[in-house]
């Protein structure tokens, strides 16, 4: 899904956040990838997420990026915020496929945190005739695009985190033979959420955001809710697939220096009784020369989505 060409280089891919924004390019110089340009901003402490304040500081962060000459090109695939992003998991609907999309969103409709009729509905067949139902607001993906199109940027698509980051488990993670049938718990963490996906390779079966992150799990209590929410995704999962077993867990972070976080992941990777992997996407992939200073060393942010975003337009 991820071949590359020789000499490609990728769009940028941007990961916007409620609290952050990572933006990453990469590209193959003919012997495997490298990263030719990366940033990321906070959000700042007095501008709340998802308002018209936290709009424009989005719009400010991919404009200064558009005039940094160490991205190449104006293309770009961007994420929504996984808040934004509303994810189920259904039985196949029996219906001809023409009215597949309007028999699951009839399903969800009460669901949904915004009306039905503003729903643009997307769904992925997984396994054993289940669904990967994924729904976004049309309104909030219209004011997206309309940042991309102030920054003078080519937005190529909107690419939502389940894909992005099987893209960057599969291209960095999951190389080996083994890997390819392999059913793997990734986890990816940043300071204030995990996204949680389930993946045979490239191929997403389950994903959910837990509104807790590595700034968190200091804490006994929240680690053990965060437990609990783990537990509970892991549960729903095999309600879902009798046959597909969880082979092995793959923590995707940069450098965590807390030693009470790194005791706190160590805990859940005991807790899982998986084998477990710290996948840091910084430490796997070559920078280019002219890129700028690209600064690895204790980088406390996963990557993975941004990463992802970027190698997405190579399938």
């Amino acid at each position: 899904m991820f071949g590359m060409l020789k000499k490609q280089v990728c769009p940028i891919g941007i990961d916007v956040g409620d609290d952050q924004i990572e933006l990453a390019q990469l590209a193959n110089n003919g012997s495997g990838l490298t990263l030719l340009a990366c940033a990321t901003r906070n959000r700042p402490g007095d501008t709340s997420a998802g308002t018209s304040k936290w709009q424009r500081w989005v719009l400010e962060v991919v404009s200064d990026a558009a005039g940094d000459t160490n991205f190449k090109g104006k293309d770009v695939i961007a994420s929504v915020p996984p808040r934004e992003l509303f994810i189920d998991h259904l039985k196949m609907p029996k219906v001809a496929k023409s009215r597949i999309e309007d028999t699951l969103l009839q399903k969800i409709k009460q669901r949904l945190p915004f009306p039905a009729e503003q729903a643009l509905l997307k769904y992925m067949p997984t396994e054993e005739d289940n669904v990967l139902v994924t729904v976004m607001d049309r309104e909030k993906i219209d004011r997206h695009l309309a940042v991309y199109e102030k920054a003078g940027l080519n937005i190529a698509s909107i690419c939502i985190w389940p894909v992005a980051v099987a893209g960057t488990y599969v291209k960095f993670f999951g190389r080996r033979k083994s890997d390819i049938d392999a059913v793997v718990l990734i986890l990816d963490m940043a300071p204030k959420y995990c996204n949680l996906l389930i993946c045979r390779h490239i191929n997403p079966l389950f994903a959910k955001t837990i509104p807790l992150g590595t700034e968190d799990l200091a804490d006994n209590e929240t680690l053990s809710r965060f437990m609990l929410e783990l537990n509970a995704c892991r549960r729903h999962f095999s309600s879902l697939y009798k046959k597909p077993t969880i082979e092995r867990t793959v923590f995707l972070a940069g450098e965590i220096s807390n030693v009470a976080t790194q005791n706190a992941l160590a805990t859940i990777a005991r807790q899982l009784e998986l084998p477990a992997l710290m996948g840091n996407c910084m430490a796997a992939v070559e920078v280019s020369n002219g890129s700028g200073q690209i600064e690895r060393r204790g980088s406390s942010y996963s990557w993975a989505t941004a990463f992802g975003l970027s190698l997405f337009s190579m399938n």
